[in-house]
């Protein structure tokens, strides 16, 4: 994203997560993804003998299913309905339709072309912005659009490659649903992850 620290006096401590997760280093990742999945976290820290050994992410979750060469189409298991927002949106109306949905992220529109992202991040990165501020100046374009069919796999690599924060799953022009890191978190814990999908 293109947040900008403008608080250089303020100390990490001050804005830190506080208790965060630990594995011990012999879990096993499908552990870790258990954890990440309960918390709604996207990383969780392995601990070795009492001292910090490193980190398992939900990148390290999306290579995991990548290497699994798990082919359910990601329609299997993105979320729906996505809502969208006009690149032309202010910044306040934008602000208030995510927090009336209760959604992390919605999706930026360009005419009809989705063209990013507007998260809590860019929220909060745009808090001292004048709220007539539009959202095609903050938006943020890790986003990729993939057709609905594509094995999970791929669109796995895809986003743990280019670290996009979100897949689109388009059919042609229109967007069928939305892929999160935790929802590839969620693909790697099915016990049965090459079922095919259902029609709607």
């Amino acid at each position: 994203g293109r947040t900008t620290l403008t608080r250089p006096s303020s100390c990490v401590g001050d804005v830190m997560t506080l208790h965060p997760v630990f594995v011990p280093h012999d879990a096993t990742l499908l552990d870790a993804a258990k954890k990440m999945l309960e918390k709604r976290i996207h990383r969780v820290f392995v601990m070795r003998a009492n001292e910090l050994a490193g980190v398992v992410s939900t990148r390290d979750l999306m290579l995991a299913v990548a290497d699994a060469k798990i082919a359910t189409p990601i329609a299997q298991y993105m979320s729906k309905p996505v809502l969208t927002v006009p690149a032309h949106e202010t910044l306040a109306r934008a602000v208030e339709r995510l927090a009336k949905a209760g959604v992390s992220g919605l999706v930026v529109m360009d005419e009809e072309q989705p063209s990013g992202l507007f998260t809590q991040l860019e929220a909060v990165a745009a808090r001292d912005l004048p709220p007539s501020t539009r959202v095609e100046e903050v938006v943020e374009y890790s986003v990729i659009c993939l057709p609905w069919r594509t094995p999970l796999y791929r669109a796995a690599a895809f986003a743990a490659n280019t670290r996009a924060r979100r897949v689109l799953a388009m059919d042609g022009t229109e967007i069928r649903g939305i892929l999160t890191a935790l929802d590839f978190v969620k693909a790697a814990l099915d016990p049965e992850p090459h079922r095919p999908v259902e029609e709607d």
